[in-house]
């Protein structure tokens, strides 16, 4: 397998972010003693994991079904299990009271404060279709890296992880220098809303997007830079490389609808969403320079 691959670049994220994780936990003046070794303990073992698959990559014992496995999609699960991670160092840097919304909520009033009115001009249905369009992202990933890996288009595969997981290691590595809550929390902190405008009006896929968004494990202060919006642009670029412009159109139109759906349902501000692309932009650069 080794010989249809063109580096270890995936693998060493989440080494990478392991590391940077350890620090900021170590930086974190409230973590309890009890946790903060639990926490670096983890830390040790995952980096440990993946360090020895970079050792067997090298060693040409990267053979069997299992071993392959783990080496295309190691980097990938971990990144999703990751954001979960992210909560731990939220206020590794910044007292936990501090949050940079203010700040962004002052900027967009320049431009309309589009996270605050867009829903408002909209109804239902629209309300529907944008959050249809919000859950697609889940399937985003796991669709470019089954039919890479059905197709037998390893290094490929490589190239879109490494972005993708770029893109995760950055943003959740900014979580903590940046803690942004996002539109759905600091409007109504700020009186701009009423708390039941908070959650919008829709149908089964809105309740259900809503639900996770704040019932699930969704961290108040991960939101800036937006890493839906990063992945989104991957996914989108990697759609017009394997099928083309033209067989690629749906995917346009889902990840158009996915971002504006995180600004309209009041998920992320325009900032987040435009520092997402960038980000996104960036490692689909940086994938592209370090493995070709």
């Amino acid at each position: 397998m080794s010989d249809d691959l063109v580096g270890d670049g995936p693998l060493w994220l989440p080494v990478v972010y392991a590391g940077t994780h350890s620090l900021l936990v170590l930086l974190h003046r409230n973590l309890n003693r009890r946790n903060r070794i639990k926490v670096l303990v983890v830390n040790l073992f995952l980096a440990a994991v993946f360090l020895a698959l970079i050792g067997s990559l090298h060693c040409g014992r990267a053979s069997g079904t299992l071993m392959e496995k783990l080496i295309l999609w190691g980097p990938v699960a971990f990144f999703w299990w990751a954001y979960l991670w992210t909560g731990k160092v939220l206020s590794a840097v910044h007292a936990p009271s501090v949050r940079f919304d203010p700040v962004l909520i002052g900027w967009e009033a320049r431009f309309g404060q589009p996270s605050l009115h867009w829903a408002r001009r909209g109804g239902p249905w629209t309300t529907e279709v944008l959050h249809l369009c919000c859950m697609s992202y889940f399937a985003y990933v796991p669709a470019i890296c089954l039919y890479l890996d059905l197709n037998d288009r390893l290094a490929d595969f490589q190239r879109f992880s490494l972005s993708v997981c770029l893109g995760y290691l950055v943003a959740y590595s900014l979580f903590a220098l940046v803690p942004v809550e996002g539109p759905r929390w600091a409007l109504v902190d700020k009186g701009l809303i009423r708390p039941e405008e908070r959650r919008l009006r829709g149908f089964r896929v809105t309740r259900a997007v809503q639900h996770l968004m704040y019932e699930g494990p969704v961290h108040r202060g991960g939101a800036m830079p937006s890493s839906h919006s990063s992945t989104a642009l991957i996914f989108l670029v990697w759609c017009w490389r394997i099928w083309g412009l033209q067989r690629g159109l749906p995917a346009l139109f889902l990840v158009a609808g996915m971002l504006v759906g995180a600004i309209y349902g009041r998920y992320h501000y325009l900032t987040d969403v435009i520092a997402g692309l960038v980000l996104g932009a960036f490692s689909l650069w940086a994938a592209q320079a370090w493995l070709g």
